[in-house]
């Protein structure tokens, strides 16, 4: 695209995340979005969710955790990204960081989006945890 004089906006930046996210290609993601900073675009909530969404489902939830407090620098984070990370650390089956993304989330006033109560029952059942739920 640059080399034909096109200049790609947000948008497109985060046209190739997701698609190298579809392929699990969780560095390029990294890759094309410090591209997007570096060039002087302002990532958006997509842009963040995007990137952190690959990281996870490769199994790099923490490393997704310093791209979501990146994103608090910029603003409250939104359902959305808040899910993600729930997810990746329910998958990587660590209730304690599980548990403090809904410790920031209740105090943020954020509410977990029904799709994400059935991955959370299951890691916090795994844990015998469940009754941390019912007060959510």
């Amino acid at each position: 695209m640059l080399g034909k004089g096109v200049t790609p906006d947000v948008i497109t930046y985060n046209s190739v995340i997701n698609g190298y996210s579809k392929l699990g290609w969780w560095k390029d993601t990294i890759r094309v979005f410090k591209d997007t900073t570096d060039r002087g675009f302002q990532p958006n909530e997509v842009t963040y969710s995007s990137t952190m969404n690959s990281m996870c489902r490769q199994g790099q939830t923490k490393e997704a955790q310093k791209l979501f407090d990146l994103m608090i620098t910029g603003g409250v984070p939104d359902v959305v990204s808040y899910g993600i990370l729930l997810l990746g650390y329910a998958n990587d089956g660590t209730i304690d960081d599980v548990m403090n993304i809904l410790d920031r989330m209740q105090l943020n006033h954020v509410a977990p989006d029904y799709l994400f109560y059935s991955p959370l029952l299951a890691t916090y059942a795994k844990n015998e945890k469940v009754e941390r739920l019912c007060g959510f």
